[in-house]
Order: structure tokens, then C-alpha cells, then sequence
């Protein structure tokens, strides 16, 4: 169990290095030619990464939970990782979790599944800056005038200490 567990975390540490890096090379983008194009790049590669992220840690813990290497998951605790929900006639239906309630759901999940403390502090300025940079984002992707495209330099520091908050909060939860 403790190479599986092993090469779990080193799994999901190199997906969340790749996405991590990707960051770095749109910023570095960004900061070689800082214009709107760049600064909307940007701010998508960290919501990849955030997402995307959130979603293997998700998907690690099922794994897990299939595997029967770990604490066992409740009903609604797998339901809500695999983002689905059954009828009482067994019928599925996909649900959409919020996105700031699928990271605390993957950060919880994760810990109880690793046997880790959770590092996810939701009530410090880290995660104020994650919620206003989830609202920039919403702005980016849902656009309804020309205006919502636009990013103030306040907006990319709101962004950046977001990923930052989210990327040294995940370092802490999944390094071994």
C-alpha cells in the first residue's frame, strides 16, 4: 500500500507541476508583452490549473476509495467527488459543485482519504483573494460587454495572489 500511496502523490504532484508551469509560461508571456490578450491568458491558465487540479485530487481520492487503500467514503462523500447524484430508482444525474465548494471538497476528501491534516485555511486573506479572482474569471468567461474584458493591473494582483494562495496550500497538502 505504501508504493501505491507513494506513486499516487507523485502522480498527482507531477499533473499539479505541469499545470503549475503553465502558469509560469503565461505569465511570463504577460510580462513580456503585457496587453489584454496575455493578461485573459493568464488568468485562464491559473483557472485550469485551480480547476484542474481540484478535480485529480478528486479523482486520486476515489481511486483510493475503490481501491480500498484507505478510509472508506461515505455515499455523498463519492457522489460529490464524482459529481453525480442517484435517484432513488438508481438514475444518475450530473451535478455542478461551485467552484469554491469543490476546492474545499477536494481538500477535505484528500485528507481524510491520506490521512493528512487539511491545509485549506478558508478564513484568511488567501482565501478572500481566491474568491475575488473567481469573480474576474466569471467576468472573463460569461463576457456581456467589452468592459468585462478588461483587466486592471489591481485585477492580475488579485489573480496572482490567488494561485498563490492555491498553489502553496496544495504544496503543503500533497507533499510527503
Amino acid at each position: 500500500m505504501a508504493n501505491v500511496n507513494a506513486r499516487s502523490i507523485d502522480e498527482i504532484q507531477e499533473f499539479f507541476w505541469v499545470m503549475v508551469n503553465d502558469c509560469s509560461c503565461a505569465a511570463k508571456q504577460w510580462a513580456e508583452n503585457d496587453c489584454g490578450y496575455t493578461r485573459r491568458s493568464y488568468v485562464r491558465a491559473v483557472f485550469a490549473f485551480i480547476e484542474g487540479n481540484t478535480h485529480r485530487m478528486k479523482q486520486l481520492c476515489i481511486q483510493f476509495h475503490e481501491s480500498e487503500r484507505c478510509v472508506a467514503l461515505s455515499k455523498e462523500e463519492l457522489e460529490k467527488a464524482a459529481e453525480v447524484k442517484f435517484d432513488e430508482q438508481g438514475n444518475k444525474k450530473i451535478i455542478k459543485i461551485p467552484t469554491l465548494d469543490n476546492v474545499k471538497l477536494s481538500f477535505s476528501l484528500f485528507s481524510k482519504v491520506f490521512g493528512r491534516i487539511n491545509s485549506l485555511d478558508c478564513s484568511g486573506s488567501g482565501w478572500g483573494e481566491l474568491e475575488k479572482a473567481l469573480e474576474i474569471r466569471h467576468r472573463l468567461t460569461h463576457p456581456k460587454s467589452i468592459s468585462y474584458l478588461e483587466l486592471k493591473s489591481s485585477d492580475m494582483e488579485t489573480i496572482e495572489k490567488a494561485v498563490e494562495f492555491y498553489r502553496d496550500t496544495t504544496i503543503a497538502q500533497i507533499s510527503v
